[in-house]
């Protein structure tokens, strides 16, 4: 700033000297005048004398004209230096004003960071710090929660799979049950604690073993009809051969019970029919229950000599069986043919 101020005020002295300097060109001699002086003035010599006073009273106007238009510009080039002057000190002034609101704005924003920082570390971190402690505490205190809960869980759920053991163990007594035989009082008992716990499942959910243990269970307390439609539903969701057999063949003999025997027939027609040459022991023994169930009821409508063509055609299926189901059912059809032949008039 000093510097610039400096360079123009020396530029305005170097722009002023040629004023100051310049002198009023030479007058007439003073030899002459003196020379003159001495001598007695004539009319001539008075005349050439006021032309000489005018020349110089000319030259002196000429002159201070040429320094009254000097002076002007002298005052000119004064002010427009002075504006050049004012201008850059303005710019100057407003950049070191700039500067000073710079340097003030960081200067309060260090003092703010120092205050803030201040009252974080004074103030706001002791509270974070009781705040975080509160939190871990609460999350520790919920993490033990959840530690309980889970082994409660786990304790409910392994009763649960315990008690689903258990069931399963019961429902798959009777997922091979047929009517062949009356249930024992033990097995009353398990199909009776079986249907309690089908109690919590809803019936759109049974499987095919719900549906034919509700079948048997009805079928043993004398409804048959009943027992019929539990018997139908289990054939329909049965997924496996196996399946499907037993529930033709519980059906069967459920029809038998309510005499409506044309449908009985035809549900071991049925059956045989599907599965009849079906290899697996499974299959085998229902098959020849289902004939042999077919000849007892040929022969209770007086149709005997079909029924002793069943039995002789289950003796001949399974008379040489290592199954013992199946030497009980050829046992049992090779009695039935003793009886109705001894049966028949002679």
């Amino acid at each position: 700033m000093k510097k610039i101020v400096t360079a123009f005020l020396c530029a305005l002295l170097l722009s002023a000297l040629p004023v100051l300097a310049a002198q009023p060109d030479a007058l007439p001699s003073a030899a002459s005048e003196t020379s003159t002086a001495h001598a007695l003035p004539t009319v001539g010599d008075v005349s050439t004398d006021l032309k000489l006073q005018q020349q110089k009273l000319e030259f002196f106007k000429e002159r201070l004209q040429i320094q009254d238009e000097r002076i002007v510009d002298l005052g000119l080039m004064i002010g427009f230096f002075g504006i050049l002057v004012t201008a850059v000190v303005l710019v100057v002034t407003i950049r070191a004003t700039r500067e000073a609101v710079h340097t003030a704005k960081e200067e309060a924003q260090k003092e703010f960071q120092r205050q803030a920082e201040k009252y974080v570390g004074e103030t706001l971190r002791p509270i974070a710090e009781k705040e975080i402690e509160d939190i871990k505490k609460a999350g520790n205190d919920q993490i033990r929660a959840l530690e309980k809960t889970h082994q409660e869980t786990q304790s409910l759920n392994e009763k649960h799979r315990s008690l689903n053991k258990e069931q399963e163990e019961r429902l798959a007594k009777f997922a091979a049950r047929t009517l062949n035989q009356p249930s024992t009082p033990a097995q009353q008992r398990d199909m009776e604690n079986a249907v309690q716990d089908l109690a919590s499942v809803p019936p759109k959910d049974y499987r095919f073993k719900d549906w034919n243990l509700l079948g048997i269970q009805a079928f043993e307390q004398g409804k048959p009809a009943l027992a019929l439609e539990y018997f139908s539903k289990a054939g329909e969701i049965a997924e496996t051969p196996v399946d499907k057999a037993r529930a033709l063949l519980n059906k069967g003999i459920t029809l038998s019970q309510l005499q409506r025997s044309e449908e009985e027939i035809a549900a071991y027609d049925e059956m045989v029919k599907r599965y009849g040459d079906a290899p697996e022991a499974a299959l085998r023994e229902p098959v020849a229950k289902a004939l042999a169930n077919k000849g007892v009821t040929l022969g209770q409508l007086q149709r005997s000599e079909e029924a002793i063509v069943l039995f002789d055609e289950v003796v001949k299926r399974y008379g040489e069986a290592p199954e013992a189901a199946l030497r009980e059912q050829v046992a049992k059809v090779r009695a039935l043919k003793d009886k109705i032949q001894s049966d028949r008039p002679d």
